[in-house]
């Protein structure tokens, strides 16, 4: 007995044979096709298939298929593999950038601190390197109560 295959048939009356396993996929997107535009997709014995009027003269047999199939595999894995190797090289260089700068406390939070402030010097160290008005006017405040 011989390879059971599939046979397309398209509506410009073109037919082509591909691979049994193929068989979800195809009519997955015969689904998706308008009305008029669907295929009739047969199942076959590969000798009958290849006895049939052919319109379009490009036969792919079963095996033909699942070569193609299997080179389409190993073009994939190739490119998988040179993905991994991106995503190593993107991980190393993230790795090397210097984390970025904290960002500044908010100014509610700051005056908080100097309002609790136990003397001039916490003040002090609180306030360095600020530049917000609001903040520097609650220090001067805090420290003319001491």
């Amino acid at each position: 007995m011989s390879k059971q295959v599939l046979v397309i048939t398209k509506p410009d009356k073109t037919r082509h044979i591909a691979p049994l396993e193929n068989e979800a996929i195809l009519k997955s997107m015969n689904n998706r096709l308008a009305e008029g535009s669907k295929w009739k997709i047969e199942k076959m014995d590969e000798a009958d298939a290849e006895k049939l009027d052919w319109i379009d003269e490009s036969i792919v047999t079963g095996a033909e298929a699942v070569t193609q199939n299997e080179d389409l595999k190993k073009e994939v894995e190739s490119k998988d593999a040179e993905i991994e190797e991106l995503r190593k090289q993107l991980a190393a260089l993230q790795a090397s950038k210097p984390a970025p700068a904290p960002e500044p406390a908010k100014a509610a939070d700051v005056i908080e601190k100097i309002n609790a402030a136990q003397n001039a010097e916490e003040v002090d160290a609180l306030i360095a390197g600020e530049t917000r008005k609001t903040v520097l006017d609650a220090a001067e405040k805090k420290k003319a109560s001491f």
